[in-house]
Parts: C-alpha cells; structure tokens; sequence
C-alpha cells in the first residue's frame, strides 16, 4: 500500500519552514512516544547529526522529494530549528570535523559505542513534531532557536582535543 504525500497546508508550511533567520532539519520517527520523548529530553544522536536528519528548504519539490524518500522512516516529522546567525558564529570556532550542532549537544561520554560520542542537543531546538498523515501539530513550548548551552565552552575544547 502506498502511502498518501504529507499534507502541506499553509499552517504545516509556515510550522516547517524555516524563517529567514533560521536554519530548520528534520528527523521522522515511528511513534507519537518517541517524538514526545524528543521533545522532553532532547534529540539524541551519535556521531553525525546530519545522518539522521535532512536540511528543510522553501521549496515545495524538494519537500515533496525528501518525503517520499523519508516517509519509511516513520509518521511522526520532528522539526528541530536552529538560529542561523548563532551557527555561522558557531562555525568560525570549530573545525571542519565536526558539527555545529555537537557542540551545541551535551555531550555523553559514559555511553560511548566504540569510537562513537552520544550526543544529545537540548530540547530547545526542538520546534515540535507533524503527523505527517493528518498535518497535526505538536508544539515544544520550551523551543528557543537561540538557545545556548551551559556547557558550550567545554564541548568546544572536547571537540578540539
């Protein structure tokens, strides 16, 4: 059975789109639980935080194409958004082997998987979740695009070393 294309009403377009000083990813998920989770405690990843999400551009094809491909992955599209200013300054203060994104993370080293670092960005970012069937919304009142973490200045000198 094939699935229908995601809804893409004008309020699901404003939600996912970034604004013009954002930068907006997304990541699917298979249960409502699991994006809730997110939600709450953050968005945990390892080693690559482009691995499991894709950039969202204004530009209805390359939704549309992105979903196609993604849609396997799960019902439940959790928007994570950045503020694009904060990254570019970001990016002057680390090195191309790493993402902006890790140093933003708590970055977990008791749970390391082999040579993996668990990182685990800060529900801030987290804009909120679309059930990609209906369009419904789910908003993270704690989202804060701009948000810095305490721990910035040790992660930038952990990713260094």
């Amino acid at each position: 059975m094939v699935s229908p294309p995601m809804k893409l009403s004008n309020i699901v377009r404003t939600f996912i789109l970034p604004t013009e000083n954002q930068e907006n990813y997304s990541h699917r998920t298979l249960t409502k639980e699991i994006a809730n989770n997110i939600i709450k405690k953050g968005f945990r990843f390892s080693n690559s935080f482009q691995k499991t999400t894709d950039e969202i551009i204004d530009d209805l094809v390359h939704l549309k194409y992105w979903d196609t491909l993604r849609k396997h992955y799960g019902e439940y599209i959790v928007v994570i958004s950045f503020d694009r200013e904060m990254l570019d300054q970001l990016q002057l203060k680390i090195n191309s082997n790493f993402e902006r994104q890790q140093a933003l993370s708590k970055i977990d080293v008791s749970q390391v998987k082999g040579e993996e670092d668990i990182f685990i960005l800060p529900s801030q970012y987290v804009k909120g979740y679309i059930k990609r069937e209906d369009g419904e919304i789910t908003v993270n009142p704690n989202f804060d695009p701009n948000y810095i973490t305490p721990d910035l200045e040790k992660n930038l000198n952990y990713l260094k070393s």
